[in-house]
């Protein structure tokens, strides 16, 4: 018999979810897909009771006995990993972070200190102590908020998409701290990934308020037509086609060629910031450059400071010539937009429509609908706060938005985060639809993702371009990429 289990009865949340019913065992391993907006962090939230359910109940058992809920309505049993970590986190400093879940389990300092010590050496985070959270990347913050869940050693354990913002080498070190957290623990994994989701002992799917337990992943991850009802697919599906149907733009002016090549659409000059970042590159209009590389290793940084974010220390930055300064940074701005990691959390306006439609007067309703089937975004959605709906799709809300001033310059920084198998159909077809007029860069760990469009790769490591190769040669490089903890086609 199991020590603990987790049981919902007829679990209902408003519109949300319907009549839930589940069990989950102590030490087993399962895994959550379905559609963006299907239900999935909500019913995360429900089993952490962080939200109370509208109808039914969750319960946790020991040895068949209900236990009780601690402060708040939540179980220490039961940890969660949430969607985006700027959230979650709520230290001063990356030690404190991790302190502050061991100080209230009671242990002594000497304790704290020392396992803080071992946690930031297994996540990969030594000598960003003392480092505010807010500086470090999307993946170094979601490394560190699993990391912190983790310290507090609970028996069940919900992964709402933890995975996302982080190259191969790190999810590795934090499958290993999931895997040393023993036999006993259970795990949840919240994903639109099938490599992680086969991993699992039973794949759940959600879909119009409705559980199903498919049993093993393979009853449906092995099976084409099930993937498409419920939005799943695998990363390089179709990739040998997508490129064939690339227009492949180099960049290059032709040898014969007498005109004078016009400024490029962006340009670093011997950029210097601090040392986060070491820059002398151009990119011309039209040329789509994929950046990868490992977690931390200054890709946002590169993104962030080409539209004046942050500000160099040294050398300049040129955006169609225009050398970028405080006096004219909004008038720059007008032609190079950026779409930022977590980019959810900076949709601040109370609706949809004044996010993807803001300042502007007289926009009709069809062409509205014409401009969100685009991205294949719900026009229902445009009366709601974008904080109601699910991160993917918030997602394709601030694609929208940043596309909307029909930018010369677009820089995007992880896109497909959180997004199910139509959604990245969506978010594909429009950047398929762009890449050719407009001077594009974009950051992933996946090369799945840049390969079909890209017409360079930078790989960046501390800051630097340390590979400059045009994509069709990629395979030449295939080993330094994977080192870096880059995902490759198989």
């Amino acid at each position: 018999m199991y020590d603990l289990v987790i049981n919902a009865n007829n679990l209902s949340y408003g519109q949300i979810l319907h009549d839930l019913n589940f069990t989950w065992y102590q030490g087993e391993t399962i895994a959550l897909m379905g559609p963006n907006g299907s239900g999935k962090s909500t019913l995360a939230r429900l089993i952490a009771g962080l939200i109370e359910a509208t109808a039914g109940y969750v319960e946790i058992t020991a040895k068949g006995v209900p236990l009780k809920r601690g402060p708040y309505g939540r179980w220490h049993a039961v940890g969660l990993v949430g969607q985006h970590p700027r959230r979650q986190s709520i230290g001063a400093s990356v030690a404190e972070e991790l302190s502050f879940g061991l100080i209230n389990l009671g242990l002594p300092n000497h304790e704290v200190k020392y396992q803080v010590r071992e946690i930031i050496q297994a996540i990969g985070l030594e000598g960003k102590e003392n480092q505010s959270p807010a500086t470090l990347s999307g993946g170094e913050r979601q490394r560190l908020v699993v990391a912190a869940v983790l310290a507090m050693k609970p028996q069940f354990v919900l992964f709402d998409e933890a995975l996302s913002m982080l190259d191969i080498r790190s999810q590795e070190r934090i499958l290993a701290l999931v895997h040393n957290m023993g036999k006993k623990a259970a795990k949840l994994w919240i994903t639109h990934d099938p490599e992680l989701a086969r991993k699992a002992d039973r794949l759940w799917l959600l879909q119009d308020g409705q559980l199903w337990d498919a049993g093993k992943p393979e009853n449906v991850l092995n099976a084409p037509q099930l993937c498409q009802n419920f939005h799943i697919q695998n990363r390089c599906e179709g990739l040998e086609a997508r490129i064939k149907r690339k227009t492949h733009k180099t960049g290059k002016t032709d040898k014969t060629e007498s005109a004078i090549p016009e400024s490029p659409a962006l340009q670093w000059l011997d950029v210097e910031i601090e040392n986060r970042l070491k820059l002398n590159k151009a990119v011309q209009a039209g040329e789509f450059i994929g950046i990868v590389g490992a977690s931390g290793s200054g890709k946002s940084t590169l993104l962030e400071s080409a539209i004046g974010l942050i500000a160099p220390s040294a050398g300049s930055i040129r955006v169609s010539g225009v050398r970028l300064n405080k006096k004219n940074l909004p008038a720059v701005r007008r032609n190079i937009r950026i779409l930022l990691q977590e980019a959810g959390e900076y949709l601040l306006d109370r609706t949809v429509r004044q996010v993807i439609f803001w300042g502007e007067k007289g926009v009709d309703s069809v062409s509205e609908r014409q401009y969100l089937e685009r991205f294949d975004i719900d026009p229902v959605f445009l009366a709601r706060s974008p904080e109601t709906l699910s991160g993917g799709e918030r997602q394709k809300v601030a694609l929208a938005a940043t596309l909307r001033t029909e930018p010369e310059v677009l820089l995007l920084d992880e896109p497909m985060l959180g997004l199910d198998a139509q959604g990245r159909k969506a978010m594909t077809r429009v950047i398929e639809e762009l890449s050719s007029s407009l001077a594009t860069l974009y950051v992933t760990h996946d090369l799945c993702e840049v390969l079909p469009y890209a017409n360079r790769l930078w790989l960046v490591d501390k800051g630097q371009v340390v590979r400059d190769c045009e994509a069709e040669d990629w395979d030449r490089y295939r080993e330094e990429f994977r080192k870096a903890g880059v995902r490759i086609p198989v």
